[in-house]
């Protein structure tokens, strides 16, 4: 318990927002009764609101330990948010440079493909135009085989008219 000494004059004292107003007490006197019973009463709210005070102040240390822990726990997931916000901008940045390679690549084979066409293109006219130039090599050989044909007949038709004069005129 905490002891009060009250002032020879009339004062107030204030102590956690209780305000207690004490009488005269002179030296000479006796302290009355009511004095005495004041004092302890103060003296009882002042152990109750030390000991509530306390209270109060383990309160607050289990809150701060409380608190520290959650103030832990943030900067760990504050830290793994960074770390992943770190890992996903790489990987936004690889599938980036992944979709521009394959981009690049498309580009590339479109261009190859095209070239291709066109080449094949071209070589089937080559091809189409050496193909038309046999042909008419080829119908030229005809008609010309075909006049050699129609020629050497018409030799063998004058020759056997002219074996058929030969004969006739030997068999006269």
């Amino acid at each position: 318990m905490v002891a009060v000494d009250f002032p020879d004059v009339c004062e107030t004292l204030r102590y956690d927002r209780l305000t207690y107003q004490m009488g005269l007490a002179s030296r000479d006197s006796d302290v009355p009764y009511r004095l005495v019973q004041e004092k302890s009463n103060v003296n009882e709210e002042i152990e109750k609101t030390i000991q509530r005070t306390r209270e109060i102040e383990s309160e607050i240390l289990k809150l701060s330990e409380i608190e520290d822990g959650h103030i832990m726990r943030e900067c760990e997931l504050s830290k793994i948010i960074t770390i992943r916000g770190f890992e996903l901008e790489a990987s936004i940045q690889v599938a980036g440079n992944e979709k521009e390679a394959l981009e690049n690549e498309k580009q590339s084979v479109t261009k190859k493909m095209t070239a291709l066409e066109n080449s094949t293109e071209e070589l089937i006219e080559e091809i189409l135009l050496e193909i038309h130039k046999s042909n008419s090599a080829l119908d030229a050989e005809i008609h010309n085989g075909r006049s050699e044909y129609m020629g050497v007949i018409g030799d063998i038709n004058d020759l056997r008219i002219l074996l058929g004069s030969i004969s006739s005129f030997e068999d006269s």
